[in-house]
């Protein structure tokens, strides 16, 4: 047997590449069928027909495969191809053997010849397949005749240069028969490979291929090289016909057709080539025959497709990631096989997907392969289940390379076999319900070299004989058991690592088991119903781990070296590992130095750079981590990432400080190695950012005034810092008038460095009244500076000053208005100045406030900040009260404007109401009987400023006037006459008050204290004041004309005829009144 080498993790999909065992099966991987569809090959007449291709392909000191087909009777020797002319001493040929009707293979050197001698005779005029292997180190050549090694031995190494052209038949001898099919690559194929291979045409772009003749041109003068290699071979002696051509023939080798495939065919008008596919694969399949090839372009198929039964290589021509097929019917398999013979199917490299009540594969009966494909999300809940596979009946398979995710079945998640042989190897089970696999009545099948993990269970085998669980890795399946064993029979179960699952092993009347050598590691159970036998531990397998898990091994896991001794070696020739992916121990890392930072030096930044280095054996990728530290002996050592690239730069370091660092080449499958040496650096620290003192913004300065910034300091105590500045009109400092660096020496002031403008190199190139922009920034003895300051600051430079304009508008308060507050903001427009750099942002402010209009004597002189225009008193300014204020402007060189235009304003910040006055008539309780109340009352004031009032009489039923009957408002005077009958209205007995109201609405009632009064209102003829007119009235005045009783109150209480005097009229108009002769009494007009 022979392996071929573990590739590395492949983290894109968590797909772990496996060790891909060959099974020398039985029965041929293709068998050796008549072609079904014609291609050309090259009839050589024995006379003088030959092919050359130059003096190319001397294969001297390497490793190489030959194959091509060959079909002769032709009994004597015969060179077949090679390079040599039999004279010289150096060179390779194929040759018919001179007696035995055998082929040779023979090298010579100056030494001499050795070869290698079929046992096979193939000059039976049937094809034979031929094939050399041979292995530059130990000069080992094996010669392999349709498919199965026929002889091997050792053979001369060093053949030196053979100037002599490569030749198909010529040179010393001529070859009569038929040639097809020749291929030149530049490694050892293994056998698995020339089976595999040898009745299928190739695509000409094959890794190794450097020469590849299949003759299918079929006319003119070239065979055509349709390797990379271009090394077309010419017919005969010359460039055009000759009798030296060999004949094109139609081939009958056992060479299968390529039937093409493309999401972009079409199935009506396609041919099936390359240049016009069909659209579908089923119709590829319809019309292959047996050896056939069915090739299938990148894309989505959705289809279900019948074999039918053939012995086909279905084949994907970039691989499962991109070649998908979907099940298009529901309960049909996406890939359906039936075959009773001995024929053997291939499939190999799709995505099969969404198969539902069915498996994706359904196999009945079937020699099959199935490699490389990518079974995920299929479903079949029918017996016997099988969501990826489902095998039924004899047959032979093998199961190898495939990845089976998330699939579902009524049993065996993703594969279910029962009855045959099978072989399932180098598979990933990710994600699938119950058991992955199961298998029943199977004999001799092998499961090794597989990972399972995260299922829900691992591999269930029932009723079988003869099996071996072999090399597998089981991790987190996490609700059956990984394996069991049920009914089974003179098995084995060695070298397994199972870790982290619900139940390790679980084994259920079987007999003959043997179960040793294994890592049976943290499960729920380890073992259920099994004793483990020798060699059988229970310790963390070290898995190198990381996201996406990686299950290979660590160089420390104690899962290397430790399996069955029995069993065969691994490919670096210890002792067997346990699990999928052994520990290659053969393969070294070279050694490798750093580059930089070099030892001991002071470094701007943490860039670390090393030579690379490689694994000498393998070819594996190395990758590499960084660690780096304070301390020299890596106590709290930080680490890069894992890197591919030998450079790497660390933003994250802190400055001023030693760091030591060394890199770690390691590939996972050899032994890590570090650096040559553990070098130091220290990391240099950034000075601070110096800050701008002076000139302020705005000022002028000529070639005595002083720049100065305050200091910036150094964290690396060893370091010292000077500056540079630029000056330049321009504000992103494009083309600075003065740029200078190395400025050590200057005045220092309280912590502020300082130099003059005249001291300053090109301060020469400054131009008079013009704006400069000024920049300084620290720089370390080491090459690094602090940050620019923020280039905003700017002076003047050489400008004559001129006084500027006092504001003119804008002011506010103005025109007598009042404020409230007794600090009130002031404020104006600002002013302007002749001068262009005396902006707005630059001028200042004096303001002068006084209550007296010539500022005699003023209260209040203050000065803004620069580019303020408002102020605000600090004390208090006196309440209603008149102030009047001027502004005047100053420049930043100290020139001042005159004052503005006078503006005043009135404080008003406790609003007064009008203030008390007295009532005058009528007096509280005055009886009215006249036609008219007259009422005065004594004059107010307010002494609210601008503030004026008027007045307003009232009348209420009640002294609280909750309820004002009539009022008279607005009134101006102290006085107002109010007809009685008006106020009569309101009640016999109102109450009256006068109001005061200013303009803000503030009142003041009238009376000293307030008060209201109350007044009596008499009908006209109510004598005795009774509030009503009756016939007592008649009587009272006739009492009191006849001296016999008082008068009325007041007198004119009896005045009934409105005369404004009371008489016997008065009598005898209220009789006449009574009797119904006279009208109603009334009021003196008074």
């Amino acid at each position: 047997m022979g392996y071929r080498k573990r590739e590395k993790l492949n983290t894109s999909r968590c797909v772990m590449r496996r060790i891909v065992l060959y099974l020398v099966l039985t029965i041929p991987l293709i068998p050796s069928l008549s072609k079904a569809n014609p291609g050309y090959a090259l009839q050589f007449d024995g006379i003088d027909d030959y092919v050359t291709m130059g003096d190319n392909y001397m294969l001297a000191n390497s490793d190489f495969t030959f194959e091509f087909w060959i079909s002769t009777s032709y009994q004597a020797f015969a060179p077949v191809m090679g390079k040599s002319n039999g004279s010289d001493v150096y060179g390779y040929t194929f040759e018919i053997n001179r007696s035995s009707g055998k082929i040779d293979y023979k090298r010579c050197n100056y030494l001499g010849q050795s070869w290698t001698t079929s046992h096979s005779t193939i000059t039976d005029g049937l094809w034979h397949h031929v094939a050399f292997v041979y292995e530059n180190s130990t000069g080992f050549g094996k010669l392999i005749i349709d498919g199965n090694i026929d002889e091997q031995n050792a053979l001369v190494t060093d053949i030196g240069i053979s100037n002599a052209p490569f030749t198909i038949s010529g040179n010393w001898g001529m070859f009569q028969g038929m040639i097809d099919e020749v291929r030149i690559w530049n490694y050892q194929r293994t056998v698995s490979e020339i089976q595999t291979y040898m009745h299928s045409k190739l695509a000409g772009n094959e890794q190794g291929l450097i020469g590849y003749w299949n003759f299918d041109g079929g006319q003119g003068d070239t065979a055509h090289d349709l390797s990379s290699s271009v090394i077309d071979g010419r017919l005969g002696n010359i460039d055009g016909p000759d009798t030296a051509d060999p004949a094109w023939v139609i081939s009958t080798a056992p060479i299968a057709r390529i039937w093409y495939i493309s999401v972009n065919g079409n199935d009506g008008t396609g041919d099936g080539s390359e240049s016009n596919p069909f659209r579908t694969i089923q119709h590829g399949i319809n019309v292959s025959s047996n050896s056939d090839t069915v090739l299938v372009a990148p894309g989505i198929y959705h289809e279900n497709i019948d074999l039918f039964g053939k012995a086909i290589i279905m084949k994907s021509q970039s691989g499962a990631e991109s070649t998908i097929i979907e099940s298009l019917n529901s309960g049909s398999p996406i890939i359906y096989t039936n075959c009773y013979s001995i024929a053997f199917t291939v499939i190999n490299g799709f995505t099969l997907l969404n198969a539902l009540n069915t498996p994706a594969i359904k196999i009945d009966t079937s020699n099959i392969s199935v490699l490389n494909n990518i079974f995920e999300s299929n479903t079949n809940n029918i017996w016997p289940g099988g969501g990826g596979i489902g095998a039924w009946g004899p047959g032979v398979r093998r199961i190898s390379g495939n990845v089976f995710r998330n699939n579902s079945a009524y049993s065996g998640g993703a594969i279910n076999n029962i009855f045959g042989t099978v072989s399932i190897d180098s598979n990933i089970f990710e994600s699938n319900n119950y058991h992955a696999v199961y298998l029943e009545h199977s004999d001799s099948s092998n499961i090794r070299y597989n990972l399972f993990y995260s299922n829900q269970g691992g591999l269930e085998i029932s009723s079988s004989w003869n099996c071996v669980i072999s090399n597998n890795t089981f991790v987190n399946n996490n609700t059956y058991a990984s394996i069991i064993p049920w009914v089974l029979h003179h098995s084995k179960i060695i070298n397994n690592i199972i870790s982290l699952n619900a139940v390790g092993i679980a084994g259920f009347a079987s007999d003959s088991i043997t179960l040793c050598y294994n890592n049976v590691w943290q499960n729920t159970v380890d073992y259920d119903g099994i004793i483990p036998g020798e060699g059988s531990i229970s310790v963390n397998p070290l898995f190198v781990g990381g996201d996406p898990a990686n299950y290979h091994l660590l160089r420390s896991s104690p899962c290397l070296d430790v399996g069955d001794p029995n069993s065969p070696l691994d490919p670096d020739s210890t002792r067997a590992d346990m699990g999928a992916y052994f520990f290659d121990q053969s393969y070294s890392i070279l050694d490798y130095s750093l580059i930089s930072p070099i030892n001991n030096t002071i470094v701007n930044g943490a860039n670390f750079v090393w030579h690379s280095t490689t694994d000498l054996d393998s070819g594996y990728t190395v990758y590499y981590k960084l660690y780096w530290d304070i301390n020299p002996s890596f106590l709290a050592t930080d680490s890069s990432v894992t890197l591919s690239d030998t450079f790497f730069t660390n933003q994250e370091a802190a400055r001023s400080l030693r760091y030591y660092w060394k890199v770690e080449a390691f590939n996972y499958h050899a032994l890590p190695i570090y650096s040559n040496q553990t070098w130091s650096f220290y990391l240099n620290g950034y000075p601070t950012r110096p800050a701008p003192f002076a000139p302020e913004n705005g000022r002028d300065a000529d070639s005595t005034a002083l720049i100065s910034w305050l200091v910036s300091t150094d964290p690396d105590s060893f370091d010292a810092v000077s500056y540079t500045i630029q000056i330049d009109n321009d504000s992103a400092f494009a083309s600075p008038e003065v740029n200078q660096s190395g400025l050590r020496s200057g005045i220092i002031l309280d912590d502020a460095f300082a130099i003059r403008l005249g001291e300053l190199e090109g301060h020469e190139n400054l131009q008079a009244d013009t704006r400069y922009f000024w920049r300084v920034r620290a720089d370390d003895n080491y090459g690094l500076s602090s940050d620019w300051t923020d280039g905003t600051n700017w002076f003047v430079y050489l400008a004559q000053n001129h006084p500027p304009n006092a504001p003119d508008s804008g002011f506010s308060p103005t025109g007598g208005e009042e404020v409230i507050s007794l600090t009130p903001l002031i404020t104006w427009a600002n002013g302007s100045d002749p001068d262009p750099d005396d902006h707005a942002e630059n001028l200042s402010y004096a303001i002068r406030l006084s209550t007296d209009s010539s500022f005699i004597g003023f209260i209040y002189y203050d000065t803004t900040g620069i580019g303020l225009n408002q102020i605000q008193p600090v004390a208090e300014l006196a309440d209603n009260t008149r102030y009047y204020y001027e502004i005047k402007t100053i420049d930043d060189g100290g020139l001042s404007s005159g004052w503005s235009a006078r503006q005043d304003f009135w404080t008003n910040h406790y609003n007064f109401p009008p203030e008390p006055f007295p009532l005058m008539e009528p007096l509280a309780g005055t009886k009215q009987v006249v036609a008219n109340t007259h009422f005065t009352w004594g004059g107010t004031v307010d002494y609210d400023p601008n503030s004026s009032f008027t007045y307003s009489i009232q009348f209420s039923p009640d002294s609280t006037f909750q309820w004002i009957a009539r009022q008279v408002a607005g009134v101006n005077d102290t006085a107002i006459t109010i007809a009685t009958d008006t106020i009569a209205l309101v009640g016999a007995y109102p109450f009256w008050r006068v109001v005061a109201v200013d303009d803000d609405g503030l009142m003041r009632i009238g009376g000293i204290p307030e008060q209201a009064r109350r007044m009596i209102i008499l009908p006209p003829g109510d004598a005795n004041s009774s509030g009503n007119v009756t016939g007592l009235d008649v009587v009272y005045l006739v009492n009191y004309f006849k001296s016999k009783g008082p008068a009325p109150d007041p007198l004119l209480a009896g005045d009934a005829n409105g005369s404004c005097s009371t008489t016997g009229l008065d009598v005898t108009f209220l009789v006449r009144f009574f009797k119904g002769m006279g009208p109603a009494p009334r009021r003196c007009a008074q």
